[in-house]
């Protein structure tokens, strides 16, 4: 039994501490920001080339070929 560490051990071994959960934030609001720009820009790409008429429908493709892409992350 003297190999078992204690609970609190363990889980200061699994956390990265705050440098890590700073880099985590940061990263996911630019990762989200980086994100929304390039949906903005890939929808005014869809509606430059089908109007407001085919536009929607390209988006929808669009989306549901990310949508498979995005499930195998």
């Amino acid at each position: 039994m003297k190999h078992i560490k204690p609970l609190h051990e363990a889980k200061a071994k699994l956390h990265g501490g705050d440098a890590e959960d700073k880099a985590r934030a940061e990263f996911t609001v630019s990762a989200k920001q980086r994100f929304e720009a390039l949906l903005k820009e890939l929808e005014d790409e869809a509606y430059e080339i089908g109007g407001s008429f085919r536009g929607p429908g390209i988006i929808a493709d669009f989306k549901s070929a990310v949508k498979k892409s995005w499930d195998k992350l």
